[in-house]
């Protein structure tokens, strides 16, 4: 009777330890799942804190235009990563705010394209001076900071004489390359190269030509030094800066080009320009300007000087190069 008993209760452990074992072998794929659930979720948590957290700076220019009076203006400005590869980060659908200086109203509210580029297409009357146009970015809470620039648009009559200066290669007396990589302070101008626009200036407009500013620091270094405080002789006089960091991505030939034609087209009165590459003489040439190029051998500042007496006493707009 005890063997019975004995074998029973030995029959019941045996069913009991299968019965535990089957759910532990159950519940290994169970946990697995869950654990793999657990590793998304703080995944993804991570990614999100550090991306909040590690969002880089980013920089804002607002760019000058030339126009017409009352014809279609497009006013630019664009955002770009103060220092991480421009591919990494996302700039499509910042909200930037225009505005014009002495206007209490907005021109507009734009969202940026996947380049950082927003853009308007205001009118505005003749002006006898540019009108500013301040452009801010309100940034995004605990995540990137915000941004302002001012850009100018320069509303002249038709029949205005235009100037158009290679600015990468005719003021500043170091080479472009290292323009760029130098502190603005420690640039100097082109000696006579002021003088000779100022002289310039008294029967034509400025216009700064800069194929090399084709991105926001740039365009922004070349700016602040064409606006640089100096005495009254080393002083630029007043223009707008054109360059292809305003536009989608276009190479620096074509918008050289497609800008002079512009400029041609626009303003029935003489344009003529001043290069200091063969590259750009040549673009010069073949939009029609009548183009002086200060590069090569010989005194510059004499070259420079000679080509603003041409300037100031042209009279007609001619495709030639007085070299």
């Amino acid at each position: 009777m005890q063997d019975n008993s004995r074998k029973k209760v030995d029959a019941l452990l045996l069913l009991a330890k299968t019965a535990i074992g089957d759910r532990r072998r159950r519940s290994w794929p169970v946990l697995l799942a869950m654990l793999a659930v657990l590793l998304i979720f703080l995944t993804v948590i991570a990614s999100l804190f550090l991306r909040s957290s590690g969002l880089p700076d980013l920089i804002l220019a607002a760019f000058d235009t030339v126009a017409l009076p009352n014809e279609i203006v497009t006013v630019a400005a664009r955002l770009e990563p103060r220092e991480q590869p421009f591919a990494d980060v996302r700039l499509a659908g910042l909200p930037l705010y225009f505005q014009e200086s002495k206007s209490p109203e907005l021109l507009g509210k734009v969202a940026t394209n996947a380049d950082g580029l927003a853009t308007l297409e205001p009118r505005f009357p003749e002006q006898p001076h540019p009108l500013e146009i301040i452009v801010r970015f309100p940034g995004e809470e605990n995540r990137r900071k915000s941004a302002e620039a001012r850009g100018r648009v320069f509303i002249w009559p038709a029949a205005t004489q235009v100037l158009v200066i290679d600015a990468d290669h005719v003021l500043a007396n170091v080479d472009e390359p290292k323009f760029w990589a130098t502190n603005n302070l420690d640039v100097r101008s082109l000696p006579g190269a002021a003088q000779v626009l100022q002289k310039a200036r008294s029967k034509f407009r400025v216009v700064y030509l800069s194929g090399g500013a084709d991105r926001v620091p740039r365009y922004n270094k070349l700016l602040a030094w064409l606006q640089r405080t100096a005495p009254a002789s080393e002083q630029f006089p007043e223009g707008p800066l054109l360059a292809p960091a305003s536009q989608p991505a276009v190479d620096r030939a074509t918008f050289e080009r497609e800008t002079l034609k512009h400029l041609r087209v626009s303003f029935a009165g003489t344009v003529v320009g001043i290069a200091g590459r063969a590259e750009e003489s040549e673009i010069f040439q073949q939009a029609g300007l009548k183009t002086w190029q200060l590069g090569g051998s010989g005194d510059v500042l004499a070259r420079a000087r000679n080509a603003a007496h041409q300037v100031a006493t042209s009279t007609r707009a001619t495709a030639c190069s007085p070299r």
